[in-house]
């Protein structure tokens, strides 16, 4: 479906031409740094709906202040929008898109479906970036981008240089323009982008709303020890630069809204030295040791055997000074310090790693002072830090004096405004409760991840069956499909389609429709572009849409019906309303789903610090690490029936096909009686 207003005019940059430097801001001393450091393009959040929510971010009047000060030196802003919004959420997102607007920015970085399509209604002034949080790695995605109103795609950061290389010659002229965003410095998640529970899972604070705990950085125990497991090292790609720009990528991304100015003026200008000539580059190296981050790697763009993760002793940010020896109050005592130039010095500030594995705060050295072959450095505040512990400098010290106009910004005059509360009400108007339906007849669909539990749940009386198709298994499944299901069967296609399989997919999808399924199960903007038009579809939980314009905007592209997200909660199912939807009751939560390989066997255990269990599995070439304790909502079924909602969905995907356990699983469904050792996630408790 055409939007009304279509985008701007996408001309991605000529083969060789050299591609914007794109630098991050927490606050206003890195905004500063960074453009005078030869940042091309700034990002920045405001202080609600952005990935990096513990950055101290921007108001309206300091976002005036730094698009004012850029566009001076011809220079950009970029708003990031990049969060799943909630349904009581709305209006002030809606208040962002207009501020956005009326400032000036020069465009947004965005990922909920509702509000790409209420920016292209309502603010068609605003230029609109797909997030990487969107999940778009293949051309598929990209095309599904464009017909949503995209005018530039961050890919996601798992990708290869082949595939990123097919991707731009693919979409570099003609209908199939698009311009292109990769990152090439920073920190990295483990988790495919958009796709990681982890932090939500064990805390009810989601990453993908901006409240990301790191769980991949903490320390995992399994029965040959403890290890810091699924952390990745950071991201460099400074020699791939000349690469990027002879491609034609519009944009190089530095990752860092949560890091330090020192970190920015580090990073930027080397990668600015880098684009502007490439023979610097031998030279540049050595100053990044200076960004103080973790030790590096190329992550996917060397390829998928590259070294990635840092092994199974704790590699945190910053360079190493040494182990303290002696602790009093605030001071501190290392014994025999690393050499470092110039030495560390009052206003430095450290960081200290504990044997427990978790990385500690920064905090900043007072005075120090070196006798013999000790350092003695005494912080502004005393640590939780004992001897032994691992103490690394995180910065140096800064005295950064900003102009007038950024120090002290006047009071953003923002206008346009007024568009706003039409486009609440209008909303309003089209978002009633959804009646009661508890006497309506309940559906049960089960889904499963492979052919062997497709033969045990076709024999189990249900009113659909969901098959996450797999390229190693997808044949398995076609083969089942001849009359032995005696209900609909429903493929969810995979997470993560590699650029080199899009034409595979496409080919199956055609053949499933032939062999008789239901429809598809659809995750991410690209599935839309894989499966034919007229097919079924229903949006998947990956799919997000924890908002009525998000489901409107589904609806719009297709999807005759949604499932509701594994991460939403109660409050705000009930605060939606609109149409109901499929919801899972049952299922053991991916918590990381990654392209990584943790080198674990599947079906190894682990726990956490807090004694919480899970295990791996693998599927295709992802790497899922599983909750050993499934989401059970079965007890909250009628709870759900008063919504409205009839249509239930019990994943027996990640566990070992088993006849007997199916049923025991599903005479609980029947007697909505919990399961053991289950939990609700965050369906008790409102997520975070």
């Amino acid at each position: 479906m055409p939007d009304k207003h279509p985008p701007n005019k996408i001309t991605p940059i000529p083969k060789g031409k050299k591609p914007e430097l794109l630098a991050p801001a927490g606050n206003m001393e890195s905004f500063y740094i960074a453009i005078e450091a030869g940042a091309d393009a700034v990002y920045l959040g405001l202080d609600k709906f952005n990935a990096r929510l513990r950055a101290r971010n921007f108001t309206p009047p300091l976002l005036q202040a730094a698009i004012q000060w850029a566009h001076k030196k011809n220079k950009k802003v970029y708003i990031t929008l990049n969060t799943l919004i909630k349904e009581r959420e709305i209006k002030d997102a809606v208040h962002i898109l207009a501020v956005s607007e009326s400032l000036g920015a020069d465009a947004l970085i965005i990922t909920d479906p509702g509000l790409i399509a209420l920016a292209r209604k309502h603010f068609p002034a605003l230029c609109l970036h797909a997030s990487t949080q969107m999940g778009i790695h293949n051309t598929a995605g990209v095309e599904t981008a464009k017909k949503l109103g995209i005018q530039r795609v961050i890919l996601a950061r798992e990708l290869t240089i082949e595939e990123i290389k097919s991707i731009r010659n693919k979409t570099r002229t003609g209908a199939a323009a698009m311009e292109l965003e990769v990152f090439v410095h920073g920190a990295l998640c483990y988790s495919l982008s958009g796709y990681c529970l982890a932090s939500s899972f064990l805390g009810g604070k989601s990453g993908n709303r901006g409240l990301c705990t790191q769980v991949c950085r903490r320390p995992f125990i399994r029965s040959s020890g403890k290890g810091i497991f699924f952390s990745p090292l950071d991201l460099q790609a400074i020699e791939m630069v000349p690469q990027f720009g002879e491609m034609g990528i519009d944009s190089l991304k530095i990752e860092g809204r949560m890091k330090n100015a020192g970190y920015l003026e580090t990073v930027v200008t080397a990668y600015r030295r880098a684009i502007d000539n490439p023979s610097s580059i031998p030279d540049v190296l050595g100053e990044l040791k200076f960004d103080f981050g973790r030790p590096k790697t190329r992550f996917f763009l060397s390829g998928q055997d590259s070294r990635i993760l840092g092994g199974k002793t704790a590699r945190t940010a910053g360079l190493y000074i040494g182990t303290i020896s002696k602790k009093t109050g605030p001071v501190i005592l290392i014994d025999n310090p690393m050499t470092i130039e110039p030495p560390v010095s009052a206003g430095d500030w450290i960081r200290i790693l504990p044997k427990n594995g978790f990385e500690g705060e920064r905090v900043k050295i007072i005075s120090n002072h070196s006798m013999d072959s000790f350092l003695e450095l005494e912080l502004s505040a005393e640590q939780k830090a004992g001897s032994g512990d691992e103490v690394y400098l995180a910065d140096r010290n800064r005295n950064t004096v900003l102009p007038k106009e950024l120090s002290a910004p006047a009071a953003a005059k923002v206008t346009g405004l007024r568009n706003a509360g039409s486009i609440l009400a209008s909303l309003s108007a089209g978002n009633t409760t959804r009646p009661s339906n508890k006497q309506a007849k309940s559906r049960l669909l089960l889904a499963a991840d492979s052919p062997e539990w497709f033969e045990i749940l076709a024999k189990q009386k249900s009113n659909g069956l969901i098959v996450t198709a797999s390229k190693s298994g997808i044949s398995g499944v076609m083969k089942r499909l001849g009359g032995r299901a005696t209900a609909p069967v429903y493929i969810s296609l995979p997470l993560f389609v590699a650029e080199h399989d899009v034409q595979f997919w496409k080919h199956t999808a055609r053949q499933l429709i032939q062999a008789g399924i239901a429809g598809f199960v659809i995750n991410n903007p690209g599935h839309l572009a894989l499966v034919p038009g007229n097919a079924d579809k229903i949006a998947g939980t990956f799919f997000y849409s924890l908002n009525s314009p998000a489901r409107s905007r589904i609806a719009a592209m297709g999807c005759r019906d949604f499932m509701y997200s594994l991460e939403d909660d109660f409050l705000n199912i009930r605060n939606t309303g609109s149409r109901p939807g499929w919801i899972t009751l049952f299922s053991h939560i991916p918590v990381f789903i990654s392209r990584i390989n943790p080198g674990f066997a599947p079906g190894t255990k682990l726990s956490d610090q807090n004694k919480k269990s899970f295990f791996t599995a693998v599927r295709d070439d992802l790497y899922v690490l599983c909750g050993s304790s499934p989401l059970c909502l079965f007890s909250r079924r009628e709870k759900l029936q008063q919504l409205g909602i009839n249509t239930f969905i019990v994943d027996f995907s990640f566990t070992e096909p088993d006849a007997k356990y199916a049923g025991s699983i599903l005479e609980a469904y029947h007697h909505q009686e919990k399961i053991h050792d289950s939990s609700l996630f965050n369906f008790k408790a409102e997520l975070a």
